[in-house]
């Protein structure tokens, strides 16, 4: 039932479903992870981290409690935490893409571009028509005046997704950039 609450958006009853499951068993990972999520989408971040954390204390493999608390970190700016959430969920699953595309992500905002390139390379090798990757890794690059290479994720990324307004207008400011360097 909570779990359905929350596919239906409806946060607060979910929230109070959990936490009846939480009485009825302490020990339930899943449902500190899932109240973690719930509060993550009212904006409430360090509520949802510390129900991540406990989830994390009840199962400290848990993969999914460490991303979802790496994206709550994301979302209060706290960009080296988040990242040692990511590499924690990287551990235990090293393909993982979407953690790969957050870490990324998170590096970008610390300035720290040639990591984050890393990071959608790796997507890259597992999913070679990753779109968030080619797209991600062209701003990583843009920001490093490498502008022609920037065009050419732009333009990988345009085939996968051709109606993509962002990459269109990225790869036509990375043009004229290149244009100005020549």
């Amino acid at each position: 039932m909570s779990n359905s609450l929350l596919n239906q958006n409806n946060y607060e009853e979910a929230i109070q479903c959990f936490d009846d499951a939480i009485k009825i068993n302490p020990n339930n990972c899943l449902a500190f992870n899932n109240k973690g999520n719930a509060l993550y989408q009212l904006n409430r971040f360090e509520e949802a981290i510390k129900c991540h954390d406990q989830a994390l204390t009840i199962n400290p493999n848990n993969c999914l409690a460490f991303n979802n608390k790496g994206d709550a970190l994301y979302k209060l700016n706290r960009f080296e935490e988040a990242i040692k959430c990511h590499d924690s969920a990287l551990n235990i699953n090293p393909q993982d893409c979407d953690v790969l595309n957050k870490k990324g992500n998170s590096l970008q905002n610390l300035y720290r571009f040639q990591e984050a390139i890393k990071c959608y390379d790796k997507i890259l090798t597992i999913n070679p028509n990753n779109f968030l990757s080619f797209h991600n890794k062209g701003n990583a690059l843009y920001k490093l005046n490498r502008f022609e290479e920037a065009i050419k994720c732009y333009d990988n990324a345009l085939k996968i997704n051709p109606q993509d307004k962002e990459a269109q207008t990225k790869r036509l400011s990375a043009l004229g950039m290149l244009k100005k360097q020549q």
